[in-house]
Order: structure tokens, then sequence, then C-alpha cells
């Protein structure tokens, strides 16, 4: 059988790290995180232009720059774990990507993925749910997303995931406890 691939998608507070862990936890997956492998690094390069080192999404330097790098990156580790035929789960949002029906295979092809099974897992959350954990977590790379919420919002809303050569379920996160469902379903008929 070929390893599998989760990629947990959402917006941002939509609880996609909480679930997307607690499934790599249960699976034994190799977990991956956009925001861990990157934000070190990102924050200094912002900060040594003398740029805000949280501020990503009204950065042009950084979403022309340092955003595709970032997943080319996450892209690669997964294709190293992969290989080794690991489960891997990856937590990112894919935001500027969603809309690209063939974006997962042509970033798949580019990181040399093995044959793999890929399953998209779209974490979900209403907007006042998200908007309250977004303030709870107290981030400051979230600072612009308050100051700015119906910009931010507006945005996050406007794509919508269309990639092609894999199935899509859906989390709905926005009770207390995640809806797995339909996750477990796929999993257990092995996608």
């Amino acid at each position: 059988m070929n390893p599998l691939a989760l990629l947990f998608i959402g917006h941002p507070g939509s609880g996609k790290s909480s679930v997307s862990k607690a499934v790599a936890a249960r699976y034994r997956a190799a977990y991956i995180d956009k925001d861990i492998v990157g934000s070190g690094f990102i924050r200094l390069l912002l900060e040594q232009r003398g740029d805000a080192g949280n501020e990503r999404e009204n950065n042009e330097f950084y979403q022309n720059s340092i955003f595709p790098i970032e997943y080319r990156t996450v892209m690669a580790i997964a294709a190293d774990n992969l290989r080794l035929e690991m489960p891997v789960v990856i937590d990112a949002p894919f935001s500027r990507y969603l809309d690209q029906k063939d974006w997962l295979e042509r970033a798949k092809a580019e990181a040399g993925w093995p044959d793999t099974e890929t399953l998209v897992v779209h974490v979900t959350a209403s907007e006042e749910r998200i908007k309250q954990r977004v303030i709870a977590r107290a981030n400051p790379r979230d600072e612009w997303k308050l100051a700015n919420w119906d910009e931010f919002w507006a945005a996050a809303t406007a794509r919508e995931c269309r990639w092609r050569g894999t199935e899509h379920v859906t989390v709905d996160n926005d009770g207390a406890t995640p809806n797995l469902q339909a996750l477990e379903a796929a999993l257990a008929r092995g996608l």
C-alpha cells in the first residue's frame, strides 16, 4: 500500500493545528507544521529587511519571495518522510494555492513524492468561533488580522480548495470537539 499524506487546511483559528496534531498522534504520522518549519527564519529575514517580523498578509516581499519557498520546503520534508513509508500530516493553510486545480499534483511532482494516497482535510468553524480563537491565542502574528478583520476575513473566505487528484473531507470544528466522522470513514476504507 502507498504511504498516506493528510493535508489539513483551514482558516487561522479554525483549529487545524489541534485537529491535525491529534490525528498525527493517533495514526503515528510525521507531523509537519508550516509555521514551525519557517517562522524563525521568516521573522529574521523580515526584520533584517526593516519589516515587521509578524506582518505577512500585507507584506509584498513575504508573499512573493518567501511564501513559495515555505511551501516547497514543507512539500520536500513530506516527500522525505513518504519515501521512508511514513504517513505524513501537513498542517498549513495553503491559502494562495487553494483555487489552483492542479497545484497539489504539480507540488507533489516537484517535491518528488512517491506514489501516495492523499486526503485533504478541510477544518471548518464559524467566523465568530474563529475570531474568538484568534483573540484567545494572542499570537503576535495575528495582530494584523485582528486590526483588519473584515479585510482578512474577506480574503480568507474568497478561496475554495479545488485540488484534483485527491479525496476531500470536512471536519466541523465549531463545537467543543471536532466532528471526525468523515475523516475516520475515509481512513477506515483506505481512501
